[in-house]
């Protein structure tokens, strides 16, 4: 019997937000730009069904996709543009209550509307979790004037999917090589310093039931911990954590297969934070789910380790029964 699949970093986009999309799509290959232009956006829903049946997925937990609300610069804007969006993912969950879930977009740029606004996305939407499409405007969440967004999520017992965006800034030593500041490389390195951010700040000390996922088999995270730690020791900055840094990533960090499908990486990564930590995610469409469901299912674990990656984790974090 094949392994009950739920997948957690699975896009979509809307007429509000299509503009970053039809920006991005010139720049890669065209026949993974037709892919994508035929399955993104919210109005595709059916299709996104269809795939899933082809591929073997039961569940996918979907969301907006980058930059999303945290492109608005305008609070004003940027609460009405989350409203709209999380009620047309609702939409999306009513119409395949069975098959999808979705989490919420907040306008972070507005501390309290995003507050108020994550209350009516669980309560009166269903919302199992939130989404952050990195930072909002430059400004990363770790800078105190988020601590209330944070206090009710932590409230709520809510997991945040801590998403890569582009830099606020870029780097000079990748100029001339569009891969290097783009998902191969350079977004795994902005989300995973969005986190150590976090860390860094003592935000897990003030809310210690917080629980941040992060793509990509952890943005690098699992593989740099020792050395984190290590050179952490060194620096001559007392910032007061009562852990080392790694201790908040191996309690507080879930890390998701979104586009890598390694054997080489998923070792790491149990070794680093453990099998219970995992979530089973494709990254669709910008990945595909059949490469991501044959790799899992041939991955050398054990049957026990796959059940739990592939759906249990998921089943107990986002309390989906």
């Amino acid at each position: 019997m094949a392994t009950r699949k739920i997948t957690i970093e699975e896009a979509v986009t809307t007429d509000e937000f299509e503009h970053f999309d039809e920006a991005f799509l010139p720049s890669i290959k065209s026949q993974y730009a037709d892919y994508l232009s035929s399955r993104l956006h919210a109005k595709y829903v059916d299709r996104r069904i269809e795939d899933m049946d082809e591929d073997g997925i039961d569940v996918q937990v979907i969301s907006l996709t980058a930059p999303g609300v945290q492109s608005v610069a305008d609070p004003g804007e940027a609460v009405a543009a989350a409203r709209r969006s999380n009620d047309l993912l609702a939409e999306m969950v009513a119409k395949h209550p069975t098959r999808l879930r979705s989490m919420a977009a907040l306008p972070w740029i507005d501390p309290d509307g995003a507050v108020a606004e994550l209350d009516r996305a669980v309560t009166e939407l269903g919302a199992v979790g939130v989404m952050l499409n990195g930072h909002t405007k430059g400004a990363y969440t770790d800078d105190p004037r988020f601590r209330p967004v944070w206090e009710r999520i932590d409230a709520l017992g809510l997991p945040v999917y801590l998403h890569p965006i582009q830099a606020a800034g870029t780097w000079q030593n990748c100029d001339g090589y569009p891969e290097l500041t783009q998902a191969a490389w350079g977004w795994a390195f902005e989300t995973g310093t969005h986190f150590w951010r976090l860390v860094l700040s003592g935000l897990f000390d003030t809310f210690p039931n917080l629980t941040v996922i992060l793509g990509h088999m952890g943005e690098f995270i699992p593989f740099a911990m020792w050395r984190f730690d290590d050179r952490y020791e060194w620096i001559a900055q007392d910032r007061g954590l009562a852990q080392p840094p790694s201790w908040y990533a191996a309690n507080h960090m879930m890390a998701t297969t979104s586009g890598v499908c390694s054997d080489e990486a998923l070792r790491c990564t149990q070794a680093a934070i453990g099998t219970d930590r995992i979530l089973f995610a494709v990254d669709y469409p910008y990945q595909f789910q059949r490469q991501a469901v044959d790799w899992i299912d041939a991955a050398p674990i054990t049957d026990a380790e796959r059940d739990a990656i592939c759906h249990g984790n998921a089943e107990r974090l986002f309390n989906l029964g």
